[in-house]
């Protein structure tokens, strides 16, 4: 697999890792009494990717 193809595949990957970790944040603020330190991480994590996905599409060349 080329490179910028992998980058792609990491970056969708990141992409639905951040949908599953803001669904679960949404659930757990539904909760009666929300476990905030679970919420802490789960954004923490979030934060770390959106950082990587930055970094990766700046490596990726423009229009492929």
């Amino acid at each position: 697999m080329g490179e910028n193809k992998k980058k792609r595949k990491q970056i969708s990957s990141m992409l639905e890792r951040i949908a599953e970790h803001e669904l679960k944040i949404a659930d757990e603020l539904r909760n009666d009494q929300p476990d905030y330190i679970l919420i802490e991480g789960w954004e923490h994590e979030i934060k770390i990717w959106r950082r990587d996905i930055t970094q990766k599409l700046k490596r990726l060349p423009e229009g492929r």
